[in-house]
């Protein structure tokens, strides 16, 4: 029988196809920022305590379903098989590493893939925190709804719906949100600023973004690791990646999600967690797919963090 389940990841699995700057291509890769997440999070985990709520598209990798279904740390309950062929995408780099998402024309929508809230298994809602990876805005709402109110939720905002105009619904939403992690690029276009570091603004708007609700935000900044806002203490933290060897980007941020929300609600201090996050994204960053995550040996996470968390603290910044 297996044990209550600690956190749940909710969001898209997808078929990645991938064509890099300088002619590096890859095809026919697992992915999916909810399966991404759930990996994360199974860098620590055990018993089968994480759950995954996903749609499985009838082409989606059979041996990732089995090695996913079969993992030590993964709860199935939530997997849902469709009858339709699932998401199937490009993801293009320019130059400078700028990614781009093209969905294929034969495809099955964003809000095709999506899970409704009857997929939600019941014993899922006694979990101690919920992330839901990028997802369409509207059918998200519906899954924060279902929830219990004093439900732990972490929200990685979908890139689609991050805008402006979609303002209203984002208040709306992050009322309900413990968490909220838009990357760089997103929490810069919901706010219509540039692209730039600029501190001072960045934190400006932070504040405004937290005043919507969650009390943590965290930006995520790739390379140069995520901004940390703690409404409560009014206070910004710089935290580090620490990266040792990047073969593959995707799925990154989503297993940085995954491993924050998994050590927070463990019971670690928010830095800590944090900091554990980084070491998840540390190690799919060495992965070509979401596959390979679920076959990382148990322990590896926990190995690396106690071998780079001194280091890691000494260059963490209150901004």
């Amino acid at each position: 029988m297996q044990n209550r389940v600690k956190v749940v990841c909710i969001g898209h699995t997808t078929t990645d196809n991938l064509i890099k700057y300088d002619g590096t291509c890859r095809f026919e890769s697992t992915g999916g920022a909810g399966v991404y997440a759930a990996s994360g999070a199974s860098y620590w985990g055990s018993d089968h305590d994480v759950g995954l709520v996903t749609r499985l598209g009838s082409s989606y990798n059979q041996s990732c379903i089995e090695h996913i279904r079969g993992h030590r740390a993964i709860n199935d309950a939530g997997m849902v098989p469709m009858d339709k062929k699932g998401i199937h995408l490009w993801l293009l780099y320019d130059a400078d590493g700028y990614r781009h998402w093209v969905i294929h024309h034969d495809s099955c929508s964003r809000e095709e893939a999506t899970p409704v809230p009857s997929e939600i298994p019941e014993s899922y809602k006694e979990a101690r925190g919920f992330h839901f990876s990028p997802l369409p805005l509207y059918p998200l709402a519906d899954l924060i709804n279902t929830l219990p109110e004093d439900a732990w939720i972490q929200v990685d905002p979908h890139y689609e719906w991050f805008f402006p105009e979609y303002r209203e619904e984002w208040e709306r939403i992050l009322r309900r949100v413990s968490v909220v992690l838009p990357s760089e690029d997103e929490f810069t276009k919901f706010f219509d600023i540039p692209l730039a570091f600029d501190i001072d603004n960045y934190k400006k708007h932070m504040r405004e973004l937290s005043a919507m609700g969650p009390p943590i935000v965290v930006l995520k900044m790739g390379p140069q690791g995520a901004i940390l806002y703690l409404k409560d203490e009014d206070v910004f933290y710089s935290i580090p990646s620490c990266a040792e060897h990047v073969v593959d980007v995707t799925g990154a941020g989503d297993s940085f999600c995954g491993s924050l929300l998994y050590n927070y609600v463990s019971g670690d201090d928010i830095i800590t967690a944090a900091i554990k996050g980084m070491v998840g994204s540390s190690i799919t960053l060495e992965n070509t797919s979401a596959d390979e995550n679920f076959h990382v040996a148990e322990g590896v996470a926990m190995e690396r963090f106690r071998r780079v968390e001194a280091s890691v603290r000494e260059k963490i910044k209150i901004l």
